[in-house]
């Protein structure tokens, strides 16, 4: 048991060293961000904000699976057992367990062990407390309408997306009595957006894969990511009406009836106010930024990565070996 759990440590110790290195990348770039961001289309800033939040929990697992690749291919017969030619320090591999629990290892085992347990105690909660809180609207509201939203009896106005898998789209009795026709339109449109986008999943796992990131970094992240959806599915609601005033009318009509009070309550959930309301109105007074392409060169990026990672597995994993062994102080 001692020679698993010391494996565990060495496979953990090697993912935080991924990860604060991959998180001190993050945030120096993302520093520079006023330099290239501000002229990027509000659909790709999104993709930006939610690339730099999930990076620090994925490119470090990625790092570590591709540690652990040739002493698994060793085992499989696909070319020689490298683990058997250094004996002189510590393993980093599946196959050839680190041979005691030392002080240093049991130590980032009992603490990293508490990290994620509060960081997992975290989200569930903020998890319980947004199912709770959608199964209060479900309770106040009325059944499904054709437009694919539901109507919430309330005195608050407010609407909003929810939905990890599924979407739903909520809308108080208040906000629909309170707006016009036209301005309720654009809600609808806005809120349908974030549905069509995922929003509410891609919030979620934001939150959830950017725990490495220092707190202002995490913050700033965060906020970026909301701001660009609020802005994008604004651009979509613009493009679906052919009238970007209309819509800015309509952001504005909203805030106003909703205020700060109401969006505190919304648990992170995307909703059509209070996200940088006076930016989100500057741009829709402007003309719709450039859209250019990003799917295929995304993608060609993305198998190159994945090329250059398995090319570059043996040496990665020597010399991930090596700064453990040093780190740990040895076997």
């Amino acid at each position: 048991m001692s020679s698993a759990l010391a494996t565990a440590g060495v496979i953990l110790a090697a993912w935080l060293s991924f990860a604060a290195a991959t998180s001190l990348a993050v945030t120096l770039v993302w520093r520079t961000r006023d330099r290239w961001l501000p002229g990027m289309h509000p659909r790709h800033r999104a993709g930006v904000a939610l690339a730099a939040a999930a990076a620090p929990s994925v490119v470090p697992t990625l790092l570590v699976l591709a540690c652990l690749e040739p002493g698994l291919a060793g085992l499989a017969g696909w070319h020689r057992d490298h683990c058997l030619s250094h004996a002189d320090h510590l393993h980093l591999c599946v196959v050839h367990a680190t041979a005691a629990l030392h002080a240093p290892v049991a130590t980032i085992l009992v603490l990293a062990g508490a990290a994620f347990g509060a960081v997992l105690g975290r989200g569930i909660r903020e998890l319980v407390r947004t199912r709770r809180y959608v199964a209060a609207l479900r309770c106040s509201a009325g059944p499904a309408l054709g437009a694919g939203f539901r109507i919430v009896a309330s005195a608050h106005p407010f609407s909003l997306a929810t939905g990890l898998v599924r979407g739903e789209i909520w809308v108080s009795s208040a906000l629909v009595a309170a707006l016009s026709k036209e301005e309720l339109d654009v809600v609808l449109m806005h809120e349908r957006a974030h549905v069509e986008r995922r929003d509410p999943l891609r919030r979620a796992a934001a939150a959830a894969l950017s725990f490495p990131l220092g707190p202002r970094a995490r913050r700033s992240v965060l906020s970026e990511l909301a701001l660009a959806s609020e802005q994008a599915c604004d651009e979509a609601a613009a493009r679906s009406l052919g009238a970007r005033l209309r819509v800015a009318e309509a952001i504005l009509a909203a805030e106003r009836l909703a205020g700060a009070a109401v969006r505190s309550t919304l648990a992170g959930l995307p909703a059509f106010g209070g996200s940088a309301v006076r930016r989100r109105i500057a741009s829709l007074l402007e003309a719709e930024p450039a859209a250019p392409a990003l799917l295929a060169p995304l993608r060609i990026a993305f198998f190159l990565a994945v090329g250059a990672l398995v090319l570059v597995a043996d040496p990665l994993h020597h010399a991930t070996e090596h700064w453990l062994h040093l780190l740990l102080g040895g076997r």
